[in-house]
C-alpha cells in the first residue's frame, strides 16, 4: 500500500513540475525579443555573428551590432532584408519568407534593437 501512495505522490510531482516548465516557456515565448534571439541564433548567427559583429570571409556578413550601420535603417527596410534577401555586390544575403512568418521576423528585427546602443536606438529612422 505505501509504494503505490508514494507512485502516485511520484507522478503527481512530475505533473506540476512539467505543467510549471510549460507555463514558463509559454511566457517566454511571448517575448519577441526573447524569440527573436532564439530565430536569429542559428540562422543568422552563422555569417553575422553570435553578437551581430559580423564576418570578414568568403562571404563578407556585414555587422548588425553597434559596430554596423543596421541602426540607421528603419524597421520596415530591415523587415524587408529578412524577408526578401538583399542582393549588396559582393554580399548577397538569402531571402527568409519561407523560413520565418511575418511575427517572427519582427521579432528579429526587435531583437536586433538589443545589439544597438541606446543613442543609435533613439536615432534609428
Amino acid at each position: 500500500m505505501n509504494w503505490k501512495l508514494a507512485t502516485a505522490y511520484l507522478l503527481l510531482l512530475l505533473l506540476v513540475a512539467c505543467t510549471g516548465a510549460a507555463v514558463g516557456e509559454t511566457a517566454v515565448s511571448n517575448d519577441p525579443v526573447a524569440l527573436g534571439r532564439r530565430l536569429y541564433v542559428p540562422a543568422c548567427a552563422g555569417c553575422h555573428g553570435e553578437q551581430g559583429e559580423g564576418y570578414v570571409s568568403a562571404v563578407p556578413a556585414p555587422a548588425l551590432n553597434s559596430s554596423g550601420t543596421l541602426w540607421q535603417q528603419t524597421d520596415q527596410q530591415i523587415y524587408d532584408w529578412i524577408a526578401d534577401g538583399k542582393l549588396d555586390g559582393d554580399n548577397p544575403m538569402p531571402g527568409n519568407s519561407n523560413q520565418f512568418t511575418d511575427d517572427q521576423i519582427w521579432a528579429i528585427v526587435a531583437y536586433l534593437h538589443t545589439l544597438w546602443s541606446e543613442e543609435q536606438q533613439a536615432a534609428q529612422p
